[in-house]
């Protein structure tokens, strides 16, 4: 029971836990960046005929916006994808503890692009909403439905990477003393 505990509280054991979760993160990058790749083309595809369906610019643009939403998603999936299955464990030890804890953080500078997909992602809820719904109506079904997936999302990084990241830091900090 203590050997456990000292083999957990190593590095070597943080390294083995890194590895573990980002090939599985690497995974799922790689299988969402598929799906998206999948419904960029079907956007576009149902944007050109709703145009020409209609003749009117709104649904085919808000098509083509679903269409960027998609496409953003799916390049930042593609970025996570190769950034969590070629990571260098054999880097200095300091160096790889701090991209663990970067890699493993709950914000990222790519983040940024979540917010322009998400606008993209309104627009096109807009241009195509349902029976003619006003904007307000969009936006009332549309805010509280990202809150509660960004509220899932701080779930699932709480606990399953926050310890990580947390180890990271907290193996970063023993070193730099």
């Amino acid at each position: 029971m203590i050997v456990n505990k000292k083999i957990e509280n190593s590095i070597d054991g943080l390294v083995g836990d890194l590895k573990k979760e980002d090939s599985n993160y690497a995974s799922m990058c790689k299988r969402l960046q598929y799906m998206y790749w999948i419904l960029v083309p079907l956007y576009v595809l149902i944007g050109f005929i709703h145009f020409f369906d209609s003749g009117e610019w709104s649904e085919g643009i808000g098509s083509l916006c679903f269409a960027l939403a998609m496409l953003i998603f799916a390049f930042l999936f593609r970025k996570y994808s190769k950034e969590y299955k070629y990571v260098d464990y054999s880097l200095p030890t300091v160096h790889m503890l701090r991209a663990a804890a970067n890699r493993h953080s709950l914000f990222r500078k790519e983040t940024i692009w979540l917010l322009g997909a998400l606008i993209f992602l309104d627009a096109g809820l807009i241009m195509n909403s349902p029976m003619d719904a006003s904007i307000y109506e969009i936006q009332i079904i549309f805010v509280p439905v990202m809150l509660i997936a960004m509220l899932i999302g701080f779930f699932v990084w709480y606990f399953k990477y926050k310890h990580l990241r947390d180890r990271a830091k907290a193996f970063l900090a023993d070193i730099e003393e």
